[in-house]
């Protein structure tokens, strides 16, 4: 099961920076604040873990959480067009009871098993929501704990200026994050990083800069430089290899 192109955008733009630095604001979830979207399926990982909007986030094994096979701007990550699914370390399950993290919106309700792993379906509810201090709204075609809202201007969490209000519309009352509009803001997430569209009619997110793969990764299996191709002079997560890779980078995790 995949989530719907957008949000996959955004998985994927996590993917590919999640390996590089520890001190930025996005998740994914279409606010571009902190508090994970797609289950932070690695069972040591809180739901507020993750990041997915195409910042630095916590680790490389925090990004192995994203709950579905993740996809960027073509829908693969590699710019061509062809949409075809990029493999992430997801957790393992029998069942959706074995995904369940604990919190109202990434419980087992949440959650379907599909061919061995995890998969985050969405929040159900405001309610689910509430302890997150956000609300459950359809973001780019998929339901999303994210941060009410009025304005655009209510989605500034302070997370920067890559994150401020000219980064959100607020649709439906809820934050959708619509990407960085230049370099200059990709500069306040770290160093090198570049606003990329990675492709046509695709929102832009905030990339580490690279000149060949090499450049990107981290010492982690699944997230060192075979698992990336430097296109365009960003770094782009290209999948994981092997259920082998993502055991190796955190116990319990598959590649799917």
């Amino acid at each position: 099961m995949s989530l719907a192109a957008p949000l996959r955008r955004a998985l994927l733009a996590s993917l590919t920076t999640l390996a590089f630095a520890c001190n930025a604001s996005g998740d994914g979830d279409g606010d571009g604040d902190a508090t994970s979207l797609t289950g932070t399926a690695s069972s040591s990982s809180s739901s507020s873990s993750a990041d997915e909007t195409g910042e630095a986030g916590s680790s490389a094994e925090d990004s192995s959480t994203s709950s579905t096979s993740s996809t960027s701007g073509d829908g693969d990550g590699d710019g061509d067009g062809d949409g075809d699914t990029v493999p992430v370390c997801q957790n393992a399950c029998t069942t959706a009871a074995d995904c369940d993290l604990g919190a109202p919106a990434y419980d087992a309700d949440n959650y379907a098993c599909e061919d061995g792993a995890c998969v985050y379906l969405g929040c159900n509810n405001d309610g689910e929501c509430s302890p997150l201090m956000q609300v459950c709204r359809n973001v780019n075609g998929f339901d999303s704990c994210t941060y009410a809202c009025s304005v655009p201007a209510d989605c500034d969490r302070g997370g920067g200026l890559a994150y401020d209000a000219d980064n959100y519309a607020c649709e439906g009352g809820g934050c959708v994050y619509t990407g960085c509009n230049n370099d200059q803001e990709c500069e306040s997430v770290g160093a090198g990083y570049r606003c990329w569209q990675p492709g046509a009619g695709t929102d832009s997110y905030c990339y580490p800069g690279c000149s060949s793969a090499a450049d990107c990764g981290t010492t982690s299996p699944a997230y060192d430089a075979d698992n990336y191709a430097c296109e365009g002079g960003v770094c782009i997560y290209t999948g994981c290899n092997s259920d082998a890779e993502c055991a190796q980078s955190s116990a319990g995790l598959v590649c799917r």
